[in-house]
């Protein structure tokens, strides 16, 4: 038997890869109707700093894609879903296991 040890970023950046491979394969009609937004305009939207928007990119809490491999989009569904989280959280953060579970369950309603 094997023992692997990963580390929480490990485990994040996994799930990130997964979704990513699962999104471009199942992609809600929805999504595909959503309107793109750039990092800029959510920082806007948010009344933060265009860093702070690409943080909450590379930390998994918003989901972003790189289309040509350039420049970060995000659906406005996403947007929104990110939102909702935020607001259940408070002030944005929420903890790794609700992460985890909005990660799974957000990869289910792909699949299904």
């Amino acid at each position: 038997m094997t023992l692997i040890v990963t580390t929480e970023e490990n485990l994040r950046q996994l799930l990130r890869e997964e979704l990513r491979a699962l999104r471009a394969a199942h992609e809600p009609e929805a999504q595909r109707d959503s309107p793109l937004l750039t990092p800029k305009q959510v920082a806007e939207r948010c009344q933060v700093r265009e860093e702070t928007v690409r943080g909450w990119i590379h930390s998994g809490r918003l989901i972003a894609k790189k289309p040509g491999g350039r420049r970060y989009v995000i659906h406005e569904v996403d947007f929104q879903a990110f939102l909702a989280r935020a607001d259940a959280g408070g002030n944005g953060t929420i903890d790794t296991e609700t992460h985890l579970r909005l990660l799974t369950d957000r990869a289910r309603s792909i699949i299904e």
